[in-house]
This record gives structure tokens, sequence and C-alpha cells, in this order.
């Protein structure tokens, strides 16, 4: 899950090399809390983090999920059935 974990510079910028070498070569699936607003949080450079998105938003789909936790709802029911 991108954003989860605090990422080095050396790991960002291998990351922006995977993501330049895929684009428009291969598919990729990114999974994250934030919006893109925050990634240069992760990424740490302004000018690299809007090369990124603007890669991985190109001829994409995103999906956007709102609601519950499901691992928080299933173990609320866990806790009531005992």
């Amino acid at each position: 899950m991108l954003g989860y974990v605090s990422l080095s510079k050396k790991t960002t910028q291998l990351l922006f090399q995977i993501f330049s070498e895929i684009y428009e070569r291969g598919s990729i699936i990114i999974n994250t809390n934030l919006q893109f607003g925050q990634w240069v949080n992760i990424f740490h450079n302004e000018r690299m983090t809007a090369t990124i998105i603007d890669h991985l938003i190109h001829n994409s789909k995103i999906l956007t999920f709102n609601g519950e936790s499901y691992r928080f709802k299933s173990r609320q029911a866990d806790l009531a059935m005992k």
C-alpha cells in the first residue's frame, strides 16, 4: 500500500524509474489511502510526484472506495457472536 510507510529518497527514485519503464508498456495497480495531493509527502519532490501521477493516470481507471473498513466490520461481527 503506497504511503503506509515512509520511503527513502533512493527508494522513491527507484519507484519513479519503475513507473517510467512501465508507462504505456504494461499495467500497474496501486493501492493507497492518500489523495494525489498528499503524494508529495511520499516522493519528497513536487516535480517527480507530478510526473508520476501524470504517467499513472494517463489511460487509467481510478477506483475510489468509501465506507467502513471491511476488516473492522468483520471483527465487529465476530465479537457480536461471542
